[in-house]
């Protein structure tokens, strides 16, 4: 079984990871001391601007999404340690940012030969 290099999976990937992150710190789980709109965009800012171009097949922005990913997968697993009432939310966000970081690097080595 081969996983097809589509952009749109590798964009559908990042939609759901940054769904989730907006049920959870949007609505879920709002932080204390930061407004639930502001981290819901802060959570946002570093993937929601790659969305259009990954979908068009542009492998450098699916390059840079992935280290962002890094990030994300880094966030999850400090809540997970720190933060036991949301370790549910923590782990689902861990995990999508794994499976967003695999299809980033699927469509990087697979994809179409456009690369900016």
């Amino acid at each position: 079984m081969t996983i097809l290099p589509r952009p749109g999976l590798a964009g559908g990937s990042i939609l759901l990871l940054l769904a989730w992150l907006g049920l959870w710190l949007g609505v879920a789980e709002p932080p204390a001391r930061v407004p639930p709109l502001l981290a819901v965009l802060m959570a946002w800012l570093p993937l929601a601007p790659a969305v259009p171009s990954i979908f068009r097949g542009n492998r450098r922005s699916a390059g840079w999404s992935s280290m962002a990913g890094v990030f994300y997968s880094g966030f999850a697993v400090m809540e997970l340690v720190a933060n036991p009432p949301v370790r549910l939310w923590a782990s689902v966000a861990f995990l999508l940012s794994i499976l967003m970081i695999g299809m980033q690097i699927v469509m990087i080595r697979h994809g179409s030969s456009q690369s900016g």
